[in-house]
This record gives structure tokens, C-alpha cells and sequence, in this order.
């Protein structure tokens, strides 16, 4: 076809296709957009690019692997794909990328908003998947700065003196929420930050886990609360009841606590969790003593493990019973069982002596800066000292040496009968690494106490290694998170600094999320079927790549999509049917073949062409403009 152009004919433009029409083709598969605009769509002859359409391009956009300038340059990246993926020439008016601008994608997000951000995702994610396959969820949590200021958003207080309220609350956190400062797991803690609440499980069609449910919540509120608060007020209950099989909720030790208990064994929920290490100091002692004697159990080998995985042996056991007391003077018994993951030891061995060496750099940075500026007095020398040196975990100090330091008293050419004194006091000492305590470290992080709410497990080998593989799935959501961070956020956009927004735009980054592992998951199945692996510049092949490995791949590095288009023609690469973008679209369906063939771009091939060169003439006009 390329050998049909003329002269007389419009230059082709090049439109990289790249992953577009695999995550296009599982969207439409699922027939996202609609559900999307039967929940926020709007309607009217004004209105050029339906809700569902802009969410599809926000998720595209997610998963482009490339998110400079966020949804300040939306219309730019919306230009990069060809305009039938999300516009028709039927139904809009003018240039269909100076429809897909920031102001209709915030639009869209204060729709969100309005409709409610956890309802919003909650629905949608559970049209996505197979309810009743899900028996096991995983709770988590993580946070995100943004380079805005801080707001402290308070929900209205309803009057005293008035009978009604002015407010009826869902059950589901809706409410404005503070962008504030707060523990910060982005090691960000000088910005102000949003907390995110997640739910992950395991679903049939799906490798890897997704995430099922989420909510905002204030950038200063610790799990113990939200996690509480989740269980307690109405959200478990409702997720009960859109998955009606769920029988165990999995979270960590911030679910520790009695009032979480009671909210899980109303709900009908087994609630594992880990208990702290304070809290079960005397089971460390047992064990170590040899009081409480160790069993063995094999852990079998996961199917996604590469060949010749060996399985693993983790030494476990039961401590009976713990009681967890609440401030209102309850209480509520768990029981315990504690793992030894000895097959961890050389990763936690790496992970401790990694902290001893940082605690050590920055003792000997302090130590340091306590020579180079002397203290005014040997009182403020050995308060700085010893404020420090009290909060060392694998470092040692040595006894300080005080050195005075003296001078004039005055400024200026001294008299001379004057007496030098005190004008300082230096800190001398020496810093090491503790290896006793690095040792008993690394011992403790190989032991572990989970607990479980369901009293009646019997004491078994089996319910053992169940207990086990159960909480080591809270690893399923934790990579959730890092995928979701590795690939960015949209947060620092100039219209995004609204916490309504903020909120809306968690919700569809968690359905982003979830098209993502969808995939993925596409992708590997693709690659085993036809015994292939991907291929990338100075590195291994890889027949198990991760989202950002196969964005690499698809964006060019290793694979041809590029398609000329122009009036009347398209043209795609030769080999795009034995192309891997091909083989995937061929996993997935139909849905997406079609954005892999020339038919489908050719009866829309005017109105993207034009829409292209009127949008690339616009930019350059725009930056004249500015120069």
C-alpha cells in the first residue's frame, strides 16, 4: 500500500500505535465507557466527548508509561493517538483533541467527585471481575505528596440548635478530607500528602491481584484509626456485601487492635493479622529458650515460580491465645502462631546491615558537625550529644571527650592584661557498628507472630502453612502500590490542587490499576503460548516481563507499530500479524485486533488526518505566540 502514495496525495503522518489498542480493546471489551456514562455521562447537543471516552483517555495516559506535565499536557498526549480511539466524526463538532483538554477531564473528575470517588471505582471494579471468586482480601494502605499547599478541609457541623441535620453521611468515606503532613511513605514528609486505603484480592482471569476497593483519606491519619474506622463504620460491611464469598480480610499490625476484632466478627469476617513485636515478647523468649518447641512444614512452590524453583521450609508454632483489650475496657482473644522464615535470612541479613551502615553514615555526619561547631557550653554539648545518641538501634558511641575551646571574650585586638576563657566546647567520639545487636536483629526479623480471629482452627500442619501463604499475600497489594508509584501520578497538575479532584482522581488511577495487571497477565500468556520472551536493549530476555519492562518494550524499543495515515490511506508495518502486540491483541479478542488492522483506521482516515495536522499547526502557532 506504502507504494500507492503520490505526490498529489497529502503527506502521510506517522501515529506510533504501541500498547494503545491492547488496553483500548480490554476496555471495550468490558464496555467500560458505557457503564462510565451511564454513572456521570452527560448529555446534550453541546457535548462533543462523553465521560466514558475521557476516563478511557485518562487511563490510557496512566498507562503510557510517559506522564510529563499530567493533565496540563493532556491535549498533547491526546493528539499522539488517533482520534476515532476516542471521538467520532459523527457526533463532534470541530477538532476532536481541543475537546480532550484539561477542563473536560476536570469536569469529568468533579463528576466523580459528586457521584462519590469509592462508590465510583467500588461499582465499577466489581462489574469488572467474578464476585463470588473472591474469598480473601488484603487491606493496606500508602500515601502520596504533591508539591501544593496544605488543606485542611472540615466537614460542616451541623447547627446545635437545629433539629435537622444538614447533612445525611453514606457509609462509604465521601467526605473532604486534609491534604496534610503525615507519615510519609514516599520519604516526602517535608510536602503535604493524601492517604490511600486499598483492597486487593485474588480474581479468575487475572494473574496477579487487583485492587478491589479504595478510599482517600486525611494525609495525617494513621492505619490504626482508618483501619478501625473502615471495619467499624459500614465500609466492611458494604464490601461484604458486594462480595458475598469473602470470608478472611488479611492486614497488618495497625489492624491489631480489639475494636477492629469486633467490627470483623460482626461482619461474619476472619480477620489475620500481625502482632506487633512488643506485644509478644514473651513468645520470642519461649521459642528461643527451646520452651516452645518449632515444627516443620513444607511450603510448596508457586506456579508462577521460575523452573527449578525448590520449595521452602518455614519452622512454625502455635502460642495459644492472646487477649486484646480496647479503651472502653472490652477485650476480644486471638490466637497466635509464630514462623520462622529461614530461607529469608541472607535478604534480611542484607536489609539490617544496609540500615547499621545508613545509622552509621549519619551518627558519623553528627559526630562530626559536633567538632566543626562547638557547643556554646559543655551543658549544651552533652544535651546534643546524648539527644542522638539515646535513639541508636545498631550503633555503638564511645565515651565523649569535651574539649574547651577558649578565646577573648571581646571582639577585636584584646587588651593586655586580658584572660582568654571559655568559648566552646567540642565533641569528640567514635562511632561503630553493633554486630551483637545487628545479629539479634537480623534473629528477630526472621521471627514472626500472626494472629487469627477464628478461635476454633485446629492446631494442624495444614491450617499452619494455610495461615502462612494467607498473610505472605499481603505482598499482593504492597506491589500494587509500587506499580502505581513506579508509573506515576497526576497529583502535581496545576488543576488537580482540589482535594475533590484528588479524590476522583485516586478512583480511576485504581481502575487504571487494574487494567494494568489485566495486561500483564495478557502479555505473559501471550509470550508462553508461542514460546517467546521479550527483548530489550543491554539486558536479558524476559518471558515474565512487569508493566514497565513491557512499556519499554511497546513503546518502540524493540517493536515497529508505527502506522502512516493519510486521506484514503493507512499503512501498518508488514509484519504487525507476527508482531507481539499482534499476539496479544489475539489473547485478548477481537476488541483489540481491530485497532491492529488497516480497515479499521481507513473509513475514519480523513477525520484523523485532519484532526492531527490541525492540532500540530495549532501548537506551533501557540509557540510563535509565546516567543
Amino acid at each position: 500500500m506504502a507504494a500507492s502514495i503520490k505526490k498529489s496525495s497529502s503527506r502521510p503522518i506517522t501515529v506510533k500505535l504501541k500498547h494503545t489498542g491492547l488496553v483500548f480493546g480490554l476496555m471495550d471489551a468490558d464496555n467500560l465507557a458505557g457503564k462510565i456514562n451511564a454513572m456521570i455521562g452527560k448529555s446534550g447537543t453541546n457535548v462533543q466527548i462523553q465521560s466514558g471516552e475521557l476516563a478511557k483517555l485518562a487511563i490510557m495516559r496512566y498507562l503510557s508509561g510517559d506522564m510529563p506535565g499530567g493533565i496540563n499536557s493532556i491535549e498533547q498526549f491526546a493528539s499522539t493517538l488517533p482520534a476515532n480511539l476516542f471521538a467520532s466524526s459523527e457526533t463532534c463538532e470541530g477538532n476532536p483533541y481541543l475537546h480532550a483538554n484539561r477542563y473536560s477531564l476536570s469536569d469529568m473528575l468533579d463528576r466523580i467527585a459528586e457521584y462519590g470517588p469509592t462508590k465510583f471505582s467500588t461499582e465499577i471494579l466489581s462489574s469488572l471481575v467474578d464476585k463470588n471468586s473472591i474469598t480473601t482480601a488484603h487491606l493496606d494502605s500508602t500515601s502520596y505528596h504533591f508539591h501544593g499547599h496544605p488543606q485542611y478541609n472540615l466537614v460542616e457541623i451541623a447547627n446545635e440548635n437545629s433539629k435537622e441535620p444538614t447533612e445525611i453521611v453514606d457509609v462509604l468515606p465521601d467526605n473532604p478530607i486534609s491534604l496534610a503532613h503525615g507519615y510519609s511513605r514516599d520519604n516526602r514528609s517535608d510536602l503535604p500528602q493524601v492517604n490511600h486505603l486499598g483492597i486487593s484480592a485474588r480474581v479468575d482471569g487475572v494473574d496477579t491481584a487487583v485492587m478491589l476497593y479504595q478510599a482517600a483519606f486525611d494525609g495525617n491519619m494513621n492505619d490504626n484509626t482508618r483501619f478501625q474506622k473502615f471495619c467499624a463504620d459500614g465500609e466492611l460491611d458494604y464490601l461484604k456485601q458486594a462480595y458475598p464469598n469473602m470470608k478472611t480480610l488479611v492486614a497488618d499490625s495497625a489492624a491489631a487492635n480489639a475494636l477492629t476484632v469486633k467490627a470483623c466478627h460482626e461482619c461474619g469476617i476472619e480477620l489475620v493479622t500481625r502482632l506487633s513485636d512488643s506485644r509478644v515478647k514473651k513468645d520470642f523468649d519461649k521459642v528461643h529458650s527451646g520452651i516452645v518447641p518449632l515444627s516443620t512444614v513444607e511450603v510448596p512452590v508457586p506456579a508462577w515460580a521460575k523452573a527449578g524453583t525448590k520449595p521452602d521450609n518455614i519452622s512454625y508454632a502455635w502460642l495459644g491465645t492472646q487477649e486484646l483489650k480496647s479503651k472502653d475496657g472490652g477485650s476480644v482473644e486471638v490466637l497466635k502462631i509464630m514462623f520462622v522464615a529461614e530461607s529469608m535470612r541472607e535478604l534480611k541479613t542484607a536489609s539490617i546491615k544496609r540500615r547499621a551502615e545508613k545509622e552509621l553514615k549519619d551518627i558519623e555526619a553528627k559526630l562530626a558537625k559536633l567538632v566543626t561547631v562547638p557547643r556554646s557550653c559543655e551543658a549544651d554539648a552533652k544535651r546534643d550529644f546524648e539527644e542522638f545518641t539515646k535513639k541508636l538501634k545498631y550503633v555503638t558511641v564511645s565515651e565523649p571527650q569535651y574539649e574547651e575551646i577558649k578565646g577573648y571574650a571581646k571582639a577585636g585586638r584584646p587588651s593586655a592584661n586580658a584572660e582568654k576563657v571559655v568559648t566552646g566546647v567540642k565533641v569528640h567520639a567514635k562511632a561503630a557498628i553493633n554486630e551483637d545487636e545487628v545479629s539479634s536483629a537480623i534473629e528477630r526479623e526472621l521471627y514472626y507472630v500472626i494472629a487469627t480471629t477464628n478461635l476454633s482452627t485446629e492446631l494442624t500442619e495444614e491450617n499452619a502453612l494455610n495461615l502462612y501463604q494467607v498473610y505472605h499475600g499481603q505482598s499482593d497489594i504492597e506491589s500494587q502500590w509500587k506499580e502505581l508509584k513506579a508509573t506515576g501520578t497526576f497529583f502535581d497538575s496545576i488543576y488537580l490542587h482540589s482535594e475533590r479532584r484528588i479524590r476522583a482522581l485516586l478512583s480511576i488511577v485504581t481502575i487504571a490499576l487494574f487494567y494494568a495487571r489485566k495486561l500483564i497477565t495478557c502479555v505473559r500468556r501471550a509470550l508462553e503460548k508461542h514460546g517467546l520472551s521479550l527483548s530489550l536493549h543491554n539486558e536479558p530476555d524476559c518471558s515474565r516481563p512487569t508493566l514497565k519492562t513491557f512499556l519499554r518494550f511497546a513503546s518502540g524499543e524493540r517493536e515497529d507499530s508505527d502506522m502512516l495515515i493519510s486521506k484514503g490511506l493507512v499503512w501498518l508495518p508488514d509484519d504487525i500479524e507476527t508482531s507481539i502486540l499482534y499476539l496479544v491483541a489475539l489473547e485478548i479478542g477481537d476488541e483489540a485486533v481491530k485497532f491492529y488492522t488497516e480497515d479499521f483506521y481507513l473509513k475514519h482516515s480523513e477525520f484523523i488526518y485532519n484532526a492531527i495536522v490541525d492540532m500540530r499547526t495549532a501548537f506551533k502557532e501557540s509557540r510563535v505566540s509565546e516567543n
